[in-house]
């Protein structure tokens, strides 16, 4: 139970940075529609400025590390980004990754040259305390307290400031935005100094917690920061004021026992793995469906089936796996076949569950295979099926 507990507080404390960066992501990404890359590279220019101030006192050190980070977010919106902002989004995304890159190649022919740097702990913030067997430093704590008080007062400034008002105002659209008086240059500069104080806080608490210094400090915690989930289609879901909170897993992987489908070959077998229901697609076109009739099984919102057990089981046999969501089972498995194969599917090899009867009395079989599961949540290829469910082979094309 304690390590549970142990496992939560670390991954609380950790997360709370790549909240603060995701929000800065967000904020100029809603104002202007830039995804900037070379936000590494703030925190690359404050975790240097904490090494080179750092026998100043903590004092002076945290204060010109705010100040050098900040002052380079708005230099960066000035030189780089506002002479292209009226440009595409490639053009920005083009302009973000030469930023980026050009700040650490700059880091690396200049304070990144010579030895490992760093940062040494402070022995009161690293000093770990004992609460009911769980271990909690006190930088874990100030960590999350500074990120209350950031997101609180994000929150406030957005809400009760004028300046928060404007800040909305050019998320919802720029251009009306800017019609009804509202400055685009005093907006962005705003949106980029924020972003840079919020670099500034991850770079100070970063560094504090694995004290290493070097060019590409920003890189692991930046792409954490824009792996935070997925985009989805859920048209006449969504409403104005409600948000959709989603959960995201990632994974590590061996590089030689990595699963691409390169593997696959002609004559393997296709094994089907049963499905709850309709699972967590077609739901739009289920929703129409329903205007035209009732349907109360269990098997229309019945939960998504997990199958890790199986994937599990069959991973050192298996040549490709595909979990079969939007796009059906042969949009999905076609992601893992190599050119000049196809999988072909033997359709009466299952039965369906009752759910996809009731959708086939509305809606045409091929819309049903390309939209919905149809039973089968889950795929395997494999060399030898064993007493697996097979629902089809691979074929050359």
């Amino acid at each position: 139970m304690s390590q549970g507990i142990q496992y939560a507080v670390d991954s609380i404390a950790f997360g709370s940075l790549f909240a603060l960066m995701a929000l800065a992501l967000a904020l100029l990404f809603g104002v202007m529609g830039l995804m900037n890359f070379a936000y590494g590279e703030l925190i690359m220019a404050g975790a240097f400025t904490m090494y080179y101030t750092r026998g100043a006192g903590w004092g002076a050190m945290i204060g010109m590390t705010i100040l050098v980070v900040t002052v380079l977010s708005l230099l960066m919106e000035l030189i780089a980004f506002r002479p292209v902002r009226r440009a595409s989004p490639v053009t920005l995304l083009v302009t973000s990754f030469a930023v980026s890159y050009g700040l650490q190649q700059l880091g690396w022919m200049t304070v990144g040259k010579g030895p490992q740097k760093g940062v040494e702990p402070y022995p009161f913030l690293t000093k770990q305390l004992d609460v009911s067997g769980v271990l909690v430093s006190r930088l874990t704590i100030i960590t999350v307290i500074v990120t209350i008080v950031l997101l609180v007062g994000m929150t406030l400034l957005l809400k009760r400031t004028t300046l928060g008002i404007q800040l909305r105002a050019s998320t919802e659209d720029f251009r009306m935005a800017q019609l009804v008086g509202v400055k685009a240059n005093w907006v962005i500069s705003a949106a980029f100094g924020i972003t840079g104080l919020l670099a500034s806080a991850v770079a100070i608490l970063y560094v504090l917690r694995t004290g290493a210094v070097d060019p590409e400090i920003g890189r692991g915690p930046l792409l954490v920061a824009f792996v935070g989930g997925e985009t989805a289609e859920l048209p006449g879901i969504y409403r104005e004021g409600e948000l959709d909170f989603a959960g995201t897993c990632v994974g590590v992987v061996e590089r030689e026992t990595v699963l691409d489908g390169s593997r696959v070959l002609d004559g393997d077998f296709v094994v089907g793995f049963p499905s709850s229901g309709v699972h967590a697609n077609g739901f739009t076109l289920a929703r129409r469906v329903l205007e035209a009739e009732d349907y109360d099984g269990d098997d229309l919102l019945a939960p998504t089936r997990c199958y890790l057990t199986e994937a599990r089981r069959l991973r050192g046999d298996a040549h490709a796996f595909a979990h079969v969501t939007g796009g059906g089972i042969e949009g999905n498995l076609a992601r893992v076949v190599p050119e000049g194969l196809e999988a072909r599917i033997d359709w009466e090899s299952w039965e369906r569950p009752t759910v996809f009867g009731w959708l086939a009395r509305h809606v045409a079989e091929e819309e049903l295979r390309r939209v919905f599961n149809l039973g089968i949540g889950y795929c395997a290829v494999l060399p030898e099926p064993g007493d697996g469910l097979v629902i089809g082979r691979i074929e050359r094309a």
